[in-house]
């Protein structure tokens, strides 16, 4: 615990609000293309929602990794085999793994708290069930993406880019 002369300078506080500023406006970028890749991959590519998450998510990861290094944490030095291959990593893990973990468990082993949570938000008056679906669909991977952010943004700053503090 810190003591209060140990208290970290304002401008280091105002410093770290950015950065998760930056952080936030970027994984909303990757969001962005991630979601709707994953939507037209399940509606265009009839892939099954784990195999469309696996695209989506693979081709947000590398918008992810310019935007982190050079936005959000202004990493100037070029990339390093040790950087690339921890972003990598980190990243798959949290969406390959958390997300798809976090997917599956709400969609296809325990379905039944999140249909019946779309059916009521739509009043249950739902009467097109691709609709129901795209709904599910989508409420669980915004749950998985929650989890993945909290994962990459500590990861990212304790092990990838740690040196920029």
């Amino acid at each position: 615990m810190k003591k209060q002369s140990e208290k970290i300078p304002s401008s280091s506080r105002t410093q770290g609000f950015f950065e998760k500023v930056r952080f936030l406006l970027a994984g909303s970028l990757n969001t962005l293309v991630d979601f709707s890749l994953l939507n037209l991959f399940i509606s265009l590519a009839h892939l099954p929602i784990v195999l469309a998450n696996i695209g989506s998510t693979s081709a947000a990861m590398l918008v992810s990794l310019l935007l982190n290094k050079h936005l959000v944490f202004r990493d100037k030095n070029p990339l390093t085999r040790r950087q690339l291959v921890l972003f990598v990593g980190i990243t798959l893990s949290s969406l390959w793994v958390v997300q798809s973990l976090i997917i599956w468990l709400l969609t296809k082993e325990f379905p039944t708290p999140l249909t019946t949570f779309v059916h009521e938000l739509a009043g249950g008056g739902l009467s097109h069930v691709p609709t129901e679906v795209f709904l599910r669909n989508n409420i669980a991977k915004i749950i998985a993406t929650v989890a993945s952010l909290v994962w990459n943004y500590y990861f990212y700053k304790r092990v990838v880019f740690k040196g920029n503090d």
